[in-house]
């Protein structure tokens, strides 16, 4: 039985659509599927990373706001007086940086069953460098709290302000 050319043609067509199944669905699928997996594996290993970094971001964060408010949490041990000077000295330190003059800094009232310790200031301070104080206040590392303010002119003509207030701290 001989073929005819076209019978040929068709008979090599066939062949080699089989191989070509047979090479796909032997070596190339096993290939796709581990590519896959490795793909899979990879995205949730990234996703693993992408949240440990923001895990260690968040802690250094906390660590670094422990760092910077440990005073505040050593004062418990200290006595009555301590804390207060420890008060006074970190709101004259306040001002000093903000450029401020201070006018008068007194100790205020005690609340005993609150721990809460307080201090009145008088501070003569341009409009930036009140800017200045009151950032200074909110990053103080006593955690120190502004209970009032009274900001007034010194006089007509001048740009100084005359700042009246009281600054509190509540110890644990």
């Amino acid at each position: 039985m001989t073929l005819t050319k076209g019978q040929k043609i068709i008979i090599y067509v066939i062949i080699g659509i089989v191989i070509v199944f047979f090479v796909e669905r032997f070596f190339i699928s096993g290939l796709r599927s581990r590519l896959t997996s490795l793909n899979r594996k990879v995205r949730l290993a990234e996703s693993e990373l992408r949240k440990a970094m923001a895990i260690q971001k968040t802690k250094d964060k906390i660590v670094e706001d422990y760092q910077r408010t440990k005073p505040y949490l050593e004062m418990k041990a200290e006595g009555d007086k301590q804390i207060v000077a420890q008060l006074l000295k970190e709101i004259e330190s306040i001002i000093r940086i903000s450029g401020g003059t201070v006018v008068s800094l007194n100790p205020g009232e005690r609340i005993s069953e609150a721990n809460v310790y307080s201090a009145d200031f008088r501070l003569e301070v341009t409009f930036s460098q009140l800017l200045k104080f009151l950032n200074a206040i909110e990053e103080s590392k006593l955690l120190i709290k502004l209970d009032k303010i009274s900001i007034t002119s010194k006089d007509e003509k001048a740009a100084l302000l005359r700042v009246d207030g009281t600054v509190s701290i509540t110890i644990p």
